[in-house]
């Protein structure tokens, strides 16, 4: 039970020690030069933007944006097959319901459908006049 409070006591008095006397140099700078001081530093967000957060956001730019053109490249292929089979059932469908619009047992027939007609049955001479 001791072990933790005077680890504690001794990091504290470790830290009086080493402080100390840079707390002492701060006193007997004057005021006018330690705000000199102070603005020539930069600030820590300043620091931690470009030795933290800049780089680790262009590493990972750098390594995920391939990963997302190439997924979104197989995607886009998926949907791009899929909208051709997609067009060909329909291509399908619309040939089916054209096939049976088409009544060719009617009295008012096109002229290209009694030709066709005629060189079915090999009713040539009526195809001919």
């Amino acid at each position: 039970m001791i072990i933790y409070p005077s680890i504690l006591g001794l990091s504290l008095i470790g830290i009086f020690i080493l402080t100390r006397g840079y707390f002492r140099e701060v006193k007997l700078i004057s005021e006018v030069e330690l705000k000199l001081r102070l603005k020539a530093n930069q600030s820590l967000r300043s620091k931690a933007w470009e030795n933290l957060i800049f780089p680790t956001y262009l590493k990972i730019k750098n390594n995920s944006l391939p990963v997302f053109l190439k997924s979104s490249e197989y995607v886009i292929n998926r949907a791009r097959i899929f909208v051709s089979k997609f067009e060909i059932k329909l291509k399908r469908l619309a040939d089916t319901i054209h096939g049976k619009a088409i009544n060719l047992d009617i009295s008012q027939k096109t002229e290209y459908w009694q030709n066709l007609n005629g060189n079915r049955n090999g009713d040539k001479e009526k195809t001919e006049k």
